[in-house]
């Protein structure tokens, strides 16, 4: 359900800037995390590399679609992310399209 897609988006949300501000805590800084749906391709995958060069931590949501060697478009996305600017990335595979 949609409820329980919220519930697991703000669970990942809550880990990860807990996460952050423990290993923060000694800079004294934290960060706002940035949800990008789509993002394994078009628009969406634009906007979470312009965000993580911009060192913006992301929580990339998309459907979990696979190339012919089985390998998944977002978690290469957040491979690249990754090494490429150093971002703080988590993952959320769904397809926010279907109800429930």
């Amino acid at each position: 359900t949609v409820s329980s897609k919220y519930k697991e988006v703000r669970s990942i949300l809550v880990e990860q800037q807990q996460q952050q501000n423990e290993s923060k805590a000694v800079e004294g800084t934290t960060k706002e995390w940035s949800l990008v749906t789509g993002a394994s391709s078009g628009i969406g995958r634009s906007i979470a590399v312009q965000l993580a060069r911009r060192n913006i931590p992301l929580v990339l949501v998309a459907r979990d679609r696979r190339d012919d060697e089985g390998k998944s478009d977002l978690d290469q996305l957040a491979q690249d992310l990754r090494q490429c600017y150093g971002a703080d990335i988590a993952i959320l595979r769904a397809d926010l399209s279907l109800p429930g």
